[in-house]
């Protein structure tokens, strides 16, 4: 099953860091659990220094939102960023 999940501040946790909050920490939890049972998985987070798309414990790991990002219409920035990152990710497919 393709299975697409979505936390921008996991990126602390996929990158080394270990300074997240719980759901951070269950949604990495839950992609790693379901990734080690067969299941095709996608991760959207943040991108901290313009990492580039990556395979970590078995999954994929797509950054898609900017670390940090304030501003006017940050939104729409982060919904129209999200459905980029969902149709790279072929998570809008049946």
């Amino acid at each position: 099953m393709k299975i697409c999940l979505v936390m921008p501040g996991s990126h602390y946790i996929l990158y080394g860091g270990l300074t997240a909050g719980g759901a951070e920490w269950q949604m990495v939890l839950l992609a790693r659990q379901l990734a080690g049972q067969g299941h095709d998985v996608t991760f959207l987070t943040a991108n901290p220094g313009g990492r580039s798309e990556e395979v970590v414990d078995g999954f994929r790991v797509v950054p898609a939102f900017a670390d940090g990002a304030t501003g006017p219409f940050l939104l729409f920035r982060v919904w129209r960023r999200l459905r980029t990152a969902l149709h790279a990710a072929n998570a809008l497919s049946p």
